[in-house]
């Protein structure tokens, strides 16, 4: 099985880094031309387990990624130029919002923690509700039965301005990389401002791994 580069610079680091995420995971790594258009039917035809994309820090190029990458079944991960502290993830910062789907993502995240050796932060959205907490008990549960103990956080903003503190305080948590679920559906805001996702990305300092919310979602075998 393969993990797909697919750079729109030419950025030496973020290669490495790839090359790093496909060693740490045992898969061999596939450079392919920033034109292909890496799709589902790609992935499955090209046994691909993951997609790497390398590309400026830029809403429009940003938002052709997302847009290209909605209907995927597989993790993705989005290297932007302001990215720059490229390590081993040895600290995985799972976010969860009150959103059903955010439960999707703790196969994906069980998996990257137990290849790296990595800990598991989860930052549960402080909203008045209970769901977002029973989210984030979904997915350690999940976890602890992989024999992975997760850290839960309540964070300081609700589901509808996580994204914003995830981007703030990822120095502060001292993430090395962030498990993000993709929207499923765009409002009108998402169209005309961009998805939570869009400003996560451009925010962020860190490899941003994003899951689309589908419950057939197909997670990284072993």
């Amino acid at each position: 099985m393969n993990i797909a580069f697919i750079s729109h610079l030419n950025n030496d680091a973020h290669r490495e880094y790839a090359e790093l995420i496909a060693k740490l995971l045992q898969k061999n790594l596939v450079c392919l031309p920033a034109d292909t258009t890496a799709d589902e039917q790609y992935a499955e035809q090209n046994d691909i387990d993951m997609l790497i994309f390398s590309c400026q820090n830029n809403k429009h190029k940003i938002r052709r990624v997302l847009l290209d990458c909605r209907d995927l079944r597989i993790p993705y991960l989005i290297l932007t130029s302001s990215m720059t502290d490229l390590r081993t993830p040895q600290h995985i910062l799972l976010p969860v919002s009150m959103l059903e789907e955010e439960v999707y993502k703790a196969q994906i995240a069980a998996h990257l923690a137990r290849y790296a050796n990595a800990e598991v932060l989860i930052l549960t959205a402080n909203d008045y509700g209970s769901r977002a907490m029973r989210n984030s008990q979904k997915i350690a549960t999940h976890l602890s039965s992989m024999n992975i103990e997760p850290t839960i956080l309540t964070a300081l903003r609700d589901s509808f301005h996580l994204y914003k503190e995830t981007a703030d305080r990822q120095r502060e948590l001292h993430s090395d990389l962030i498990v993000w679920t993709a929207s499923r559906e765009y409002g009108l805001d998402d169209i005309l401002f961009g998805p939570q996702e869009q400003s996560l990305i451009m925010r962020s300092l860190k490899p941003v791994l994003l899951v689309n919310p589908r419950e057939d979602l197909f997670s990284l075998c072993d």
